[in-house]
Protein backbone atom coordinates (compact mmCIF):
# COMPACT_ATOMS: atom_id res chain seq x y z
CA UNK A 1 0.00 0.00 0.00
CA UNK A 2 2.82 2.30 0.85
CA UNK A 3 4.50 1.55 -2.48
CA UNK A 4 1.30 2.45 -4.30
CA UNK A 5 1.05 5.72 -2.38
CA UNK A 6 4.68 6.48 -3.21
CA UNK A 7 4.10 5.77 -6.91
CA UNK A 8 1.12 8.09 -6.88
CA UNK A 9 3.23 10.82 -5.23
CA UNK A 10 5.97 10.39 -7.83
CA UNK A 11 3.38 10.53 -10.59
CA UNK A 12 1.91 13.68 -9.09
CA UNK A 13 5.31 15.30 -8.84
CA UNK A 14 6.05 14.46 -12.46
CA UNK A 15 2.69 15.78 -13.58
CA UNK A 16 3.19 18.95 -11.56
CA UNK A 17 6.63 19.44 -13.09
CA UNK A 18 5.22 18.99 -16.59
CA UNK A 19 2.42 21.44 -15.87
CA UNK A 20 4.86 23.92 -14.42
CA UNK A 21 7.06 23.62 -17.52
CA UNK A 22 4.05 24.16 -19.78
CA UNK A 23 3.02 27.17 -17.73
CA UNK A 24 6.52 28.65 -18.02
CA UNK A 25 6.48 28.07 -21.77
CA UNK A 26 3.09 29.73 -22.04
CA UNK A 27 4.34 32.66 -20.00
CA UNK A 28 7.38 33.02 -22.27
CA UNK A 29 5.19 32.86 -25.37
CA UNK A 30 2.82 35.46 -23.95
CA UNK A 31 5.75 37.66 -23.00
CA UNK A 32 7.25 37.39 -26.50
CA UNK A 33 3.90 38.16 -28.12
CA UNK A 34 3.39 41.19 -25.89
CA UNK A 35 6.88 42.66 -26.26
CA UNK A 36 7.96 41.24 -29.62
CA UNK A 37 8.28 44.65 -31.28
CA UNK A 38 10.41 46.01 -28.45
CA UNK A 39 12.63 42.92 -28.56
CA UNK A 40 13.00 43.06 -32.33
CA UNK A 41 13.71 46.80 -32.13
CA UNK A 42 16.37 46.23 -29.48
CA UNK A 43 18.05 43.55 -31.56
CA UNK A 44 18.03 45.77 -34.64
CA UNK A 45 19.41 48.69 -32.64
CA UNK A 46 22.24 46.50 -31.31
CA UNK A 47 23.06 45.24 -34.80
CA UNK A 48 23.03 48.79 -36.17
CA UNK A 49 25.26 50.07 -33.34
CA UNK A 50 27.71 47.19 -33.76
CA UNK A 51 27.82 47.72 -37.52
CA UNK A 52 28.39 51.44 -36.99
CA UNK A 53 31.26 50.73 -34.61
CA UNK A 54 32.92 48.44 -37.14
CA UNK A 55 32.44 51.05 -39.86
CA UNK A 56 33.94 53.79 -37.66
CA UNK A 57 36.98 51.63 -36.82
CA UNK A 58 37.46 50.91 -40.50
CA UNK A 59 37.23 54.63 -41.26
CA UNK A 60 39.80 55.48 -38.58
CA UNK A 61 42.23 52.90 -39.96
CA UNK A 62 41.74 54.35 -43.43
CA UNK A 63 42.41 57.90 -42.16
CA UNK A 64 45.60 56.83 -40.36
CA UNK A 65 46.87 55.04 -43.45
CA UNK A 66 46.14 58.12 -45.53
CA UNK A 67 48.01 60.45 -43.16
CA UNK A 68 51.02 58.12 -42.98
CA UNK A 69 50.99 57.98 -46.77
CA UNK A 70 50.89 61.80 -46.98
CA UNK A 71 53.97 62.11 -44.75
CA UNK A 72 55.84 59.53 -46.81
CA UNK A 73 54.81 61.33 -50.01
CA UNK A 74 56.02 64.68 -48.64
CA UNK A 75 59.43 63.21 -47.79
CA UNK A 76 59.64 61.63 -51.24
CA UNK A 77 58.84 64.95 -52.91
CA UNK A 78 61.56 66.71 -50.91
CA UNK A 79 64.11 64.00 -51.69
CA UNK A 80 63.27 64.43 -55.37
CA UNK A 81 63.92 68.16 -55.20
CA UNK A 82 60.25 69.22 -55.16
CA UNK A 83 60.67 71.19 -51.94
CA UNK A 84 57.69 73.52 -52.36
CA UNK A 85 55.23 70.68 -52.81
CA UNK A 86 56.75 68.52 -50.07
CA UNK A 87 57.09 71.31 -47.52
CA UNK A 88 53.60 72.58 -48.29
CA UNK A 89 52.16 69.15 -47.58
CA UNK A 90 54.12 68.92 -44.32
CA UNK A 91 52.94 72.39 -43.28
CA UNK A 92 49.32 71.32 -43.77
CA UNK A 93 49.89 68.14 -41.76
CA UNK A 94 51.74 70.03 -38.99
CA UNK A 95 48.54 71.97 -38.25
CA UNK A 96 47.04 68.78 -36.82
CA UNK A 97 47.29 68.07 -33.07
CA UNK A 98 47.57 64.29 -33.35
CA UNK A 99 50.59 62.03 -33.84
CA UNK A 100 50.79 62.74 -37.57
CA UNK A 101 50.79 66.50 -37.00
CA UNK A 102 53.55 66.02 -34.42
CA UNK A 103 55.58 63.90 -36.82
CA UNK A 104 55.23 66.45 -39.63
CA UNK A 105 56.25 69.32 -37.33
CA UNK A 106 59.31 67.39 -36.13
CA UNK A 107 60.40 66.75 -39.72
CA UNK A 108 60.10 70.46 -40.50
CA UNK A 109 62.04 71.39 -37.35
CA UNK A 110 64.84 68.94 -38.11
CA UNK A 111 65.04 70.42 -41.59
CA UNK A 112 65.43 73.89 -40.04
CA UNK A 113 68.25 72.53 -37.85
CA UNK A 114 69.97 70.98 -40.86
CA UNK A 115 69.69 74.29 -42.73
CA UNK A 116 71.24 76.14 -39.79
CA UNK A 117 68.06 78.09 -39.05
CA UNK A 118 68.25 77.41 -35.32
CA UNK A 119 65.87 80.15 -34.22
CA UNK A 120 63.12 78.95 -36.57
CA UNK A 121 63.66 75.40 -35.30
CA UNK A 122 63.52 76.55 -31.67
CA UNK A 123 60.28 78.45 -32.20
CA UNK A 124 58.66 75.55 -34.02
CA UNK A 125 59.77 72.95 -31.49
CA UNK A 126 58.80 75.00 -28.44
CA UNK A 127 55.37 75.65 -29.94
CA UNK A 128 55.05 71.91 -30.55
CA UNK A 129 56.03 71.13 -26.95
CA UNK A 130 53.41 73.58 -25.69
CA UNK A 131 50.57 72.60 -27.98
CA UNK A 132 50.73 68.87 -28.61
CA UNK A 133 47.90 66.83 -27.08
CA UNK A 134 50.08 63.73 -27.00
CA UNK A 135 51.71 62.31 -23.87
CA UNK A 136 54.45 63.91 -21.79
CA UNK A 137 57.20 61.95 -23.55
CA UNK A 138 56.35 63.68 -26.84
CA UNK A 139 56.33 67.09 -25.17
CA UNK A 140 59.69 66.43 -23.50
CA UNK A 141 61.31 65.27 -26.73
CA UNK A 142 60.16 68.42 -28.54
CA UNK A 143 61.40 70.54 -25.64
CA UNK A 144 64.84 68.91 -25.59
CA UNK A 145 65.16 69.56 -29.33
CA UNK A 146 64.03 73.15 -28.77
CA UNK A 147 66.74 73.61 -26.15
CA UNK A 148 69.25 71.98 -28.49
CA UNK A 149 68.35 74.51 -31.17
CA UNK A 150 68.57 77.37 -28.67
CA UNK A 151 72.01 76.23 -27.48
CA UNK A 152 73.47 76.94 -30.91
CA UNK A 153 73.13 80.62 -30.07
CA UNK A 154 73.11 80.82 -26.30
CA UNK A 155 70.79 79.46 -23.65
CA UNK A 156 68.77 82.03 -21.77
CA UNK A 157 68.50 81.74 -18.01
CA UNK A 158 65.01 80.29 -18.43
CA UNK A 159 66.28 77.75 -20.98
CA UNK A 160 69.17 76.75 -18.74
CA UNK A 161 66.79 76.30 -15.81
CA UNK A 162 64.45 74.13 -17.87
CA UNK A 163 67.38 72.08 -19.19
CA UNK A 164 68.59 71.49 -15.64
CA UNK A 165 65.11 70.36 -14.59
CA UNK A 166 64.85 67.91 -17.50
CA UNK A 167 68.33 66.52 -16.78
CA UNK A 168 67.41 65.91 -13.14
CA UNK A 169 64.04 64.33 -13.92
CA UNK A 170 63.15 60.69 -14.60
CA UNK A 171 62.17 61.64 -18.13
CA UNK A 172 62.98 59.27 -20.98
CA UNK A 173 65.06 62.14 -22.39
CA UNK A 174 67.00 63.03 -19.24
CA UNK A 175 70.16 61.57 -20.80
CA UNK A 176 69.77 63.82 -23.85
CA UNK A 177 69.35 66.80 -21.54
CA UNK A 178 72.51 65.88 -19.61
CA UNK A 179 74.47 65.52 -22.81
CA UNK A 180 73.15 68.87 -23.97
CA UNK A 181 74.31 70.42 -20.68
CA UNK A 182 77.83 69.17 -21.41
CA UNK A 183 77.66 70.60 -24.93
CA UNK A 184 76.53 73.96 -23.54
CA UNK A 185 79.48 74.02 -21.13
CA UNK A 186 81.88 73.29 -23.99
CA UNK A 187 80.31 76.03 -26.09
CA UNK A 188 80.75 78.48 -23.22
CA UNK A 189 84.40 77.52 -22.91
CA UNK A 190 83.95 75.90 -19.48
CA UNK A 191 86.08 72.89 -20.35
CA UNK A 192 86.94 71.80 -16.79
CA UNK A 193 83.28 71.80 -15.81
CA UNK A 194 82.41 69.92 -18.97
CA UNK A 195 85.02 67.24 -18.24
CA UNK A 196 83.76 66.88 -14.67
CA UNK A 197 80.20 66.43 -15.94
CA UNK A 198 81.40 63.86 -18.45
CA UNK A 199 83.12 61.85 -15.70
CA UNK A 200 79.91 61.84 -13.65
CA UNK A 201 77.88 60.59 -16.61
CA UNK A 202 80.45 57.92 -17.45
CA UNK A 203 80.29 56.66 -13.87
CA UNK A 204 76.49 56.66 -13.88
CA UNK A 205 75.14 53.13 -14.40
CA UNK A 206 71.99 54.62 -15.90
CA UNK A 207 73.95 56.09 -18.83
CA UNK A 208 73.48 54.06 -21.99
CA UNK A 209 76.34 52.51 -23.91
CA UNK A 210 75.73 54.90 -26.83
CA UNK A 211 75.85 57.92 -24.53
CA UNK A 212 79.07 56.73 -22.89
CA UNK A 213 80.65 56.13 -26.30
CA UNK A 214 79.90 59.70 -27.42
CA UNK A 215 81.07 61.15 -24.12
CA UNK A 216 84.34 59.21 -24.22
CA UNK A 217 85.05 60.55 -27.71
CA UNK A 218 84.22 64.08 -26.56
CA UNK A 219 86.38 63.71 -23.45
CA UNK A 220 89.28 62.51 -25.58
CA UNK A 221 88.90 65.49 -27.91
CA UNK A 222 88.66 67.98 -25.04
CA UNK A 223 91.64 66.48 -23.23
CA UNK A 224 93.78 66.94 -26.34
CA UNK A 225 92.73 70.57 -26.46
Amino acid sequence: MKKQDQDQDNHSDLLFAELSEEMRQDQVIQFLKKYQYFIIGGILAFVAAFGGLLAYDSYQVSVRKGLASDIAQAQTLISEGQDDAGLGLLQDLAARTDFYGYQAAMILAKRDLADGDFEAARIRLQALANSTKLGSAYKELAEVYALMAASNNSLSDADAKRLKALAASDSAYAAMAKELQVAALVQQGQIEQALASIDLLLADEASSAQLKFRLERLKEALSKG
